[in-house]
């Protein structure tokens, strides 16, 4: 087994997101335990608890990166393919579904994150979900002028619904049609709303 001086702090917190993550995609996050995690990289479980203050705070690190991932995909992506005007909205809604079903169990894994009742989550995570809402709140900007970051949620929170259907095969049984032509229909119907 590798000695805490192998690795750095960093390396070490590094380490964990890494094999967490590795562990989640396959494993899934109902299964995810720090003794799992631990024998995976070689260490104890008390070197983990020198980096995290328990799996919350690993998992939570784990879902900051997978919105890391998210923002990177959508600005790479925009940037090699700009559109205009309501087209913005529905490339940004298509590229958020993608992203999130390329990597199911790790969005399934920040989805399923619970908060203590008793605690906040920290102002560097939210910063992260901010930055995101940021970049759809923008685009919005273009289509109306009133209540801008409640219709971001609302977007958000509709095109998780429809990708959460979708990937559990709910839509299947009522013959819903494609994921991207449910998702243009959201987008689209709820841009139209906004504006009358």
């Amino acid at each position: 087994m590798a000695r805490r001086a192998d690795h750095s702090r960093e390396q070490l917190k590094a380490l964990a997101i890494k094999t967490t993550q590795e562990f989640i995609t396959e494993h899934g996050v109902a299964a995810l335990s720090a003794r799992k995690i631990t024998g995976k990289m070689g260490y104890t479980i008390g070197t983990l608890y020198q980096v995290f203050a328990d799996v919350d705070d690993l998992l939570l690190h784990v879902n900051a990166e997978t919105l890391d991932g998210l923002r990177a995909h959508i600005e790479t992506q925009r940037a090699a393919s700009p559109q205009q005007g309501a087209l913005r909205l529905r490339q940004l809604a298509s590229l958020y579904v993608e992203y999130t079903n390329q990597h199911p169990q790790l969005w399934q894994a920040l989805l399923h994150y619970r908060w203590a009742e008793d605690k906040q989550p920290p102002v560097w995570y939210q910063e992260k979900v901010s930055g995101l809402l940021g970049i759809v709140e923008k685009v919005l900007q273009e289509q109306v002028t009133t209540d801008v970051s409640r219709h971001a949620r609302i977007l958000w929170a509709g095109l998780q619904g429809i990708s959460t259907l979708y990937s559990n095969r709910k839509f299947a049984v009522t013959g819903g049609g494609s994921l991207s032509d449910l998702v243009e229909a959201f987008v689209m119907t709820y841009v139209q709303g906004m504006r009358s």
